[in-house]
């Protein structure tokens, strides 16, 4: 569940939806705990006021399609505590990032 950490933009919504360590939290404060078990593979699924929603995780981690029907995508720019994340060809903290996910460390 580690590869989805990081904020999250539903289509239509506003705020960021954020999964740190298998939780969701949503912007109003509210949370639900993210699980494999007994999901196919390439799923996840939570419980959420009561409701049982399984989602397919699609292009390479950055889309969630839910049970429900909404679609959530990665906001690649920001990381799972709000912070900006480092575009391709930036030097952030003494690491210049070459491409998505892929740091490299100058010493």
């Amino acid at each position: 569940l580690a590869m989805l950490d990081g904020a999250w933009r539903r289509q239509a919504a506003s705020g960021h939806i954020i999964i740190e360590g298998g939780r969701v939290t949503w912007p109003n404060g509210s949370s639900a705990n993210l699980s494999t078990e007994g999901a196919c593979p390439g799923e996840v699924s939570m419980v959420y006021q009561g409701q049982v929603f399984t989602c397919t995780i699609h292009d390479r981690g950055n889309r969630m399609a839910w049970s429900d029907g909404e679609t959530w995508v990665r906001d690649k720019e920001y990381d799972g505590m709000g912070s900006r994340r480092p575009l391709p060809g930036e030097i952030m903290n003494g690491a210049i990032l070459l491409e998505e996910g892929l740091p490299v460390t100058f010493r």
